[in-house]
């Protein structure tokens, strides 16, 4: 797990690299998710989509997640495409806390559109949704700019260095991961 992307991980292909049954792979994960090591989020949508559609796997810090990956040989060589998925692991765990608070029912989903999809969609009980893309460097403004005209959202949020501070440009919020990692 600790050697792919989110997005790349299901349990056919769990299944396959362990050589053992999906049932099998899906106990696993459920213990881990148990002993709150991973969590899971589900695709943006109506009921019938988060049946079709696999959830997404996180570990629950990207300390974890860099520590197994370490340790198991990490297979990525670009230091920037590595740094950018653990940044992605580390915004996923701060808003999956986030929702888990109790006081307000917020809800956390990724985004399963096969183009220009951002990485989390945020939803407050049944208010417009919150698009966010996280990303590491400079970002563009056009994935996210989708994002809140397919669904209606009133903002979104870039979480990246393409500013040096937290601005906000027309309905798109600019925050630093540094600062976000504050929340």
């Amino acid at each position: 797990m600790a050697l792919q992307n989110a997005g790349d991980l299901s349990q056919n292909n769990l299944a396959k690299y362990l050589k053992t049954s999906q049932a099998n792979v899906k106990n696993i994960l459920d213990i881990l998710e148990k002993t709150h090591l991973i969590f899971s989020i589900e695709a943006y949508g109506t009921s019938s989509k988060h049946m079709k559609k696999t959830k997404k796997y996180y570990f629950a810090t990207s300390s974890i997640r860099n520590a197994l990956s370490e340790n198991s040989g990490n297979i990525i060589n670009d230091i920037k495409q590595y740094e950018g998925i653990l940044l992605e692991n580390h915004v996923a765990s701060i808003l999956f806390n986030f929702t888990q608070r109790g006081n307000d029912c917020f809800t956390l989903y990724y985004d399963a559109n096969k183009k220009r999809n951002v990485d989390f969609i945020l939803q407050r009980d049944f208010k417009n949704p919150v698009p966010i893309e996280v990303g590491r460097g400079r970002k563009d403004k056009k994935q996210i700019t989708h994002a809140i005209n397919s669904y209606g959202a009133d903002y979104g949020i870039i979480i990246s260095d393409t500013t040096t501070n937290i601005e906000k440009h027309n309905n798109i919020i600019y925050v630093l991961p540094k600062t976000f990692s504050f929340l």
